[in-house]
Parts: structure tokens; sequence; C-alpha cells
């Protein structure tokens, strides 16, 4: 189950790294890509390195003592 919550967060994050780029493209040519695009864009960068530590997590293996 942690697989596919990880899974749909790194979709998430990854989705939203895109639409800021492309929201940012489809405005005027005055705008600041830094600002606009590429700092927001590191937000998702949050989702996708939690969906990865979901995913890449081992389980404990549970011995009987």
């Amino acid at each position: 189950m942690k697989q596919f919550w990880g899974g749909v967060l790194i979709l998430l994050g990854v989705v939203w790294v895109m639409m800021c780029y492309l929201g940012t493209a489809m405005m005027s040519r005055g705008v600041d890509w830094f600002s606009e695009a590429f700092l927001p864009a590191l937000l998702g960068l949050i989702p996708i390195g939690f969906g990865l530590f979901l995913i890449l997590k081992r389980p404990k293996s549970r011995r009987l003592s």
C-alpha cells in the first residue's frame, strides 16, 4: 500500500512541476522564469522525494524469537 501512495505522490509532484513551467510558458514574454517557474517547481520536489522514500523504504524483517 505504501508503494501505491508513493507512486501517487511522485505523479502529483511531476504534474506540479510540469504545470509550473507550462503555466509560465503560456504567459506573456516578459515573465521572470526563475521566480515564476523555477522556484514554485521546487515545491514539487517535496512530494517526489517523499514518494521515493515510501517506495524505496524496505520493510523490516520480522523474526519470531
